[in-house]
This record gives structure tokens, C-alpha cells and sequence, in this order.
């Protein structure tokens, strides 16, 4: 098992003991360097005080002038126990005690020399010894016997035995290291227990905390016995074992919650893929075309009527105009985008000329809630709708002719007249052989111009009657034209004065006939208003992308109870046995599927007022 693995209280005991171990050993070390240090210096002072006596021994006999006295003095100093060696030199370093034969010394002469003391280590036999050289100076005591030119008159050497001192550094260092040794086992095992029971008990119970903790028992506490940083850590783990407990009983209701409301989820989901499958059923069942469109004019949904119509093997994510391209004029702006820009629905009808059909197509806006537009076409089969207006605007338009036949007869009959009376004069010219080419080229030319004549007359009545009348670009003015000629050849403008008011710029996409079919009845109903006599004001503008044509009679105000109906179908204000008239319903109808709009003012003294406006786009 490595270290680091072991537990904190193994740890600190490990390192407790090395700390220890190591404290002792260092305090043996210092304790003897200390001992051997203090040895040294009680033998320097024992040498010191050796050397004094020494020195008093000198003067006492210098005093008495006895000098036996001082060898007695010096023999007693070498019974010290210590004492190995006693010598004292000379000036001249001649040994003068105890008065051997070893001749001069040279370390006492280098002593006296340098005037200061020297000591050092030797072995006397088997026994070390230290050795200690003392200069002798030249004291007024001993001028007495010696001269005063030498500042030193000898030197002293003594040698101490060293085994005293060493066997004293031995027995002290076995005192002082049983001393540190027990100092340093009660400090390492007080401190083993002060750490285990301050630091090692709190910690481990704060680990049986978080070890229960971890089990799931949020309902632990640990007990604080102190309020130091420990205890404070405890309090912490306490607050923090009630918060989790908390928390635990917050998401315990948390989940029962969330799975109520998981159920109620699944059920909702279940309820929403039942709807959806509703409404794709619903969506589906829908006899109309239906299809939603994205910002960028792409199909993503259309249902089964719509997938059914167009001939492809898939219609989602075609492009509109792939399929529908052909409701959009390239004067005129496209629906979907007109529908997103206004913010309202855009129709338009589409006439399918490989099946023969006629749709109503109608594009919805909408906004989704991430900000992204689209539209929602609704196209609508109303082929039969447009057969049954077109039986309809075809029964008002031969109603209109039935009245105007007469007018137009009439208008017929002048320029036959005519060409009858030139034929028949040229046949009895031709029989009294009468063949002048001036008077034949004059004849013909009336004949042709009669013709011509009629041509227009009858080129009017067709394009009035002439059922389903392709879509073109078509001028207003000119149309509004066309209705004043085919009204003219009624005879019903010989006293109407006719005010124009054109302006330019009223191109429109529409049919021939069925503008000629909406201007016809309001006209012919200012006619009818006036009695054919007054004058009649007809007004075309431009104004914000919209083509507006204001036809003004003065005839006697349409009364306001009136005006309300006068669009209504098959209302009349004639007698009965005059027809039921001009039919306004029909008109309003054309002008509405043109998507433009009709409105009327009368008042007494000015006349009717009538204004339709035509989207130019």
C-alpha cells in the first residue's frame, strides 16, 4: 500500500515518529557537541588555575627566596589525579623542572617567542593527553632574583589527562540523550493525541457524515464541540445536510409533480396526436385545394385534393409559381407577396387550360411565432359558379341588346338604305347603258362606306355578346369608348352632351366584354336618369396603384332608400312591362371578381355620381 493511501491518523502517527526519531537524534548530536564543548573549556580553566598557583608558588618563593620550597609546591600540583606531565623551561628554554635531561624544548622557545600560550593533543604511553604551554612574564617579584631585560623569564608545560574528560561527555551524553529522548517521545505522543482528538475525531466523524450522506441519510448530524474552524465545518455540514434534505423532499414532490404531470403530458400528447390526426383527416377531407407556403414561396403542406390535382409525384417543396404560375400576369405583382405586404388576403383566378377549369384562388397571410411569414392558398373549383355568371351575364347582355335592338335596327337600316338606293341607281344606269367610271367609282365608294359602316355595328354587338372573353391587357379609355359607341347606335346620344376626362396610365389586365358589360348598365341607367338628354361627364385617373373611372350624370338624385338596392339582383325602379333594366348587380359582380370596388353618390341638384376603382397590380 502506498503512503498517500494510508489513512490521516496512520499519516500523522508515521510523521509524528520520523519528527520525533529525528529530534532526538539531532539533540544527541548538539548535546554532545555542547558537553564536549563545556569539557574543553573546564579543562582550559582547570589549566588557567594550574597556572596560577603555579604563579603564586613563583612569587611566595621569590618572596622567601627559597626556592626548595617551590620544586615541593610543584611536586604536589603532579599528585593531582589529572596532572601527567609538569615542566618548567627557561628563558632560554633550558628545563629548569623537574630537571630531566631532555634538553630544550622547542615549543616552549617558540611560546616565549610569541609571548602568548599554546595548547594541543598528544599521547603520553597509551594515554591522551592535552598539552599546555604557558609563557612566564618577568614580574617586579621576580626582578628580585632575575634581570629586567626579558619581558618573559620561562615558560610552563603541563599535560591533563583527557580520560576524565571523555568519560564525562560520555556519561552526560547518556544523561542529556534520555532526557531529550523522553522530552521528545511525551511531546510526539502528546501531540498524536492532541491532533487525533482536536483535529483526527472531528474529521473523521465529519467523513462518517458525508460516508451517510452518500448512503441517503440527509437526517445526519454531526455534534459540535467546539467553535473553532473545525466546529465551524461542522455547523457548515450540518446546514449543508439540512439543505440537502431539503432539496431531497423538494424534488421528491418535485417528481411526484413532474410525474403527474408527465401523465397529464402523455395524455395531452396522446389527445394532440389524436388531434392531428383529426385534423390531417380533416385537412385532407377538404374538397378544396389547400396548400401553406413559406416565406421563400415554397410548398410544405398541402392536402390530398391539392395533391391530387397537379400531376406530380410530389408537390411538397415546389415552388408556387411551378404550379400556379399561370395566375400571375408578369404586369402584375405576385399574391403571396401582396397578401404578406397588406397583411389581408389576395384572390385570383386561375383558368387551367389542360383541364378546362376555373379556380379561385385565394392566399391568407400568417406570421408564425418565430417571426417567419407565409401565406395559405385556398383554391376553389368554380367552374360551374363562373358558367352559371356567365348564362347570367349573358341573359343581362342579350336583355341589354332586346333593348337596344331597336336603336340599333335603325342604325343598320340607314346605311342598307343607303347601299340599296346606290345598287338600285347603278342597275338603271347600267340598263340605259349610262357606264360613266366617275359616277360607278362614286356609287361604289358610298357602297363601301355603308359597309363598313355596319361592320362596326356588328363587330360591337359581337364583342359585347361574345361569351368568355380572353384576359389582356386592355385600356380603360378605350373600352369606356367602345360601351359610348354601341350606346350611340341607339341613337340615345343625339342630345347628351359628352364630357371626356382621360388621363393616361389606365392599362388593366381584364376581358373586353366583361368591362364592357359593367360600364354598359351605368351608363345606360344615366341615360334613363337624364332622358336622354344632359350632359354626361365620364372621368379616368391614376391614383396609389389603382385605375378610377367616375361616370357623372345630371339627372334628377337617386332617392337613399333607393341607393342601398340598387345592387341588389333583379331590383328595378321601371314598370313591370319595361323589363327589369340594366343590371348593376352584374356589374358590381365583374368589378368585384377584378377585385376593385364600386361606390355611388347622388344629390338633388347636381345628379348621380359613380365611381369604380381597379387595382393596377
Amino acid at each position: 500500500m502506498r503512503f498517500k493511501d494510508l489513512s490521516l491518523r496512520v499519516k500523522f502517527t508515521a510523521v509524528a515518529l520520523s519528527v520525533g526519531l529525528l529530534s532526538i537524534l539531532v539533540s544527541i548530536v548538539i548535546s554532545y557537541k555542547l558537553i564536549a564543548h563545556e569539557s574543553r573549556e573546564n579543562l582550559l580553566d582547570k589549566a588557567l588555575l594550574i597556572k596560577a598557583k603555579v604563579m603564586d608558588d613563583f612569587k611566595a618563593a621569590m618572596v622567601f627566596k627559597d626556592h626548595a620550597w617551590l620544586q615541593v609546591a610543584m611536586y604536589q600540583l603532579m599528585e593531582f589525579p589529572s596532572v601527567r606531565e609538569l615542566r618548567v623551561f627557561g628563558v632560554k628554554g633550558n628545563e629548569l623542572f623537574p630537571g630531566s635531561s631532555k634538553g630544550t624544548e622547542r615549543l616552549a622557545l617558540e611560546a616565549i617567542g610569541a609571548g602568548r600560550s599554546r595548547g594541543f593533543e598528544k599521547q603520553i604511553g597509551e594515554e591522551k593527553v592535552s598539552t599546555f604551554i604557558f609563557p612566564l612574564e618577568n614580574e617586579k617579584l621576580c626582578r628580585i632574583c632575575h634581570s629586567e631585560g626579558n619581558r618573559f623569564q620561562g615558560a610552563l608545560l603541563f599535560s591533563l589527562s583527557l580520560q576524565d574528560v571523555e568519560n564525562d561527555i560520555v556519561l552526560q551524553g547518556w544523561l542529556y540523550s534520555l532526557l531529550f529522548g523522553l522530552t521528545a517521545i511525551v511531546v510526539t505522543f502528546g501531540s498524536i493525541f492532541a491532533v487525533n482528538a482536536l483535529f483526527l475525531s472531528p474529521l473523521k466523524r465529519i467523513r462518517e457524515g458525508t460516508e451517510a450522506i452518500d448512503r441517503g441519510d440527509f437526517q445526519h448530524r454531526i455534534p459540535v464541540s467546539s467553535f473553532d474552524e473545525i466546529g465551524r465545518l461542522s455547523e457548515e455540514f450540518n446546514k449543508m445536510s439540512m439543505d440537502l434534505d431539503s432539496f431531497r423532499k423538494e424534488q421528491e414532490r418535485y417528481m411526484k409533480e413532474l410525474q403527474v404531470k408527465r401523465t397529464a403530458l402523455e395524455e395531452q400528447f396522446e389527445l394532440l396526436s389524436l388531434s392531428e390526426k383529426e385534423w390531417i383527416e380533416t385537412f385532407d377531407s377538404i374538397k378544396d385545394l389547400i396548400a401553406i407556403l413559406d416565406d421563400g414561396m415554397t410548398i410544405t403542406r398541402a392536402n390530398r385534393a391539392f395533391r391530387e390535382y397537379f400531376p406530380l409525384e410530389e408537390v411538397i417543396g415546389r415552388k408556387c409559381h411551378d404550379l400556379l404560375g399561370a395566375c400571375l400576369h408578369p404586369e402584375f405583382q405576385c399574391p403571396h407577396e401582396t397578401a404578406i405586404d397588406a397583411g389581408s388576403h389576395e384572390t385570383r383566378e386561375l383558368y387551367d387550360e389542360d383541364k378546362g377549369r376555373v379556380l379561385q384562388i385565394s392566399f391568407f397571410p400568417f406570421h408564425t411565432a418565430g417571426g417567419r411569414a407565409g401565406s395559405i392558398i385556398v383554391a376553389k373549383d368554380i367552374t360551374e359558379m363562373k358558367e352559371n355568371e356567365m348564362r347570367m351575364m349573358m341573359t343581362e347582355r342579350f336583355a341589354l341588346l332586346g333593348q337596344m335592338s331597336s336603336g340599333i335596327a335603325h342604325e343598320i337600316n340607314n346605311p342598307l338604305a343607303t347601299i340599296k338606293t346606290c345598287a338600285e341607281g347603278l342597275a338603271n344606269r347600267l340598263k340605259r347603258g349610262d357606264s360613266s367610271p366617275e359616277l360607278m367609282e362614286k356609287y361604289l365608294k358610298i357602297i363601301d362606306e355603308e359597309v363598313s359602316r355596319c361592320k362596326a355595328i356588328t363587330d360591337s354587338m359581337l364583342g359585347f355578346v361574345r361569351p368568355g372573353s380572353r384576359k389582356d391587357i386592355v385600356d380603360i379609355n378605350s373600352i369606356l369608348d367602345m360601351t359610348l359607341e354601341l350606346v350611340r347606335f341607339q341613337g340615345r346620344l343625339k342630345n347628351v352632351e359628352i364630357e371626356k376626362k382621360y388621363s393616361g396610365g389606365t392599362a388593366l389586365f381584364a376581358g373586353e366584354g366583361e368591362l364592357k358589360q359593367a360600364f354598359l348598365p351605368v351608363i345606360v341607367n344615366a341615360l334613363d336618369a337624364m332622358e336622354d338628354r344632359g350632359r354626361l361627364t365620364i372621368e379616368t385617373w391614376t391614383q396609389e396603384k389603382r385605375i378610377f373611372v367616375k361616370i357623372q350624370d345630371t339627372g334628377p338624385a337617386i332617392p337613399p332608400e333607393i341607393i342601398a338596392r340598387i345592387f341588389e339582383p333583379f331590383y328595378t325602379t321601371r314598370p313591370e312591362k319595361e323589363g327589369s333594366g340594366p343590371g348593376l348587380s352584374i356589374t358590381k359582380k365583374i368589378i368585384t371578381a377584378l377585385r376593385g370596388e364600386i361606390g355611388v353618390q347622388s344629390e338633388k341638384g347636381i345628379g348621380t355620381v359613380f365611381t369604380l376603382s381597379f387595382p393596377l397590380s
